[in-house]
């Protein structure tokens, strides 16, 4: 007999939430491990002399790597946290921490990576802001996209983390 009551279905487990993070993980740790390649090679071109830069991207190179390496480790401890048979409030506290030095680092690669997309080919301190006639290089646009992307993945990995730490309170 239907009593005319519907009940709920019971919220998510706390192992099918921490799915999502892992979801958001695999990417980040990719694009890092990429960025970190990418960074050591445009810095080997750097100083062979054949990279040709803007005024923007030897920032954007110092900034780029540290941030990427800092991402392999908010992988590392939130692949813990989501891995992690129990419910542990300080491996949470330790992802998320890890995740927002990350995520604030990542910011200013950011700002240099979208600091060198609106510059392109020209000098920041050029009065004349004419073009130098020369293209940058692929290695650089690839390093400003991929920077971009991996900052925003991170953006979404700091509110998903904030979402499942106030839900498990």
């Amino acid at each position: 007999m239907d009593s005319g009551v519907t009940t709920r279905p019971a919220g998510l487990s706390a192992g099918l939430k921490k799915i999502h993070a892992l979801v958001l993980l695999a990417p980040i740790g990719i694009l890092s491990i990429i960025i970190v390649g990418l960074t050591g090679a445009t810095f080997e071109s750097l100083f062979n002399s054949v990279l040709v830069t803007n005024d923007a991207s030897p920032m954007l190179m110092s900034y780029a790597g540290p941030a990427a390496t800092l991402a392999i480790a908010a992988v590392i401890s939130g692949a813990l946290y989501a891995l992690g048979s129990t419910e542990s409030w300080i491996k949470g506290a330790s992802a998320l921490s890890t995740a927002l030095i990350t995520w604030a680092f990542g910011l200013v690669a950011f700002g240099f990576a979208c600091k060198q997309a609106n510059i392109g080919n020209k000098s920041m301190f050029d009065s004349s802001s004419a073009d130098y006639g020369i293209r940058l290089p692929s290695d650089l646009k690839a390093l400003s996209g991929l920077t971009i992307i991996l900052v925003l993945l991170e953006t979404a990995y700091v509110l998903l983390l904030h979402l499942l730490l106030a839900a498990s309170n």
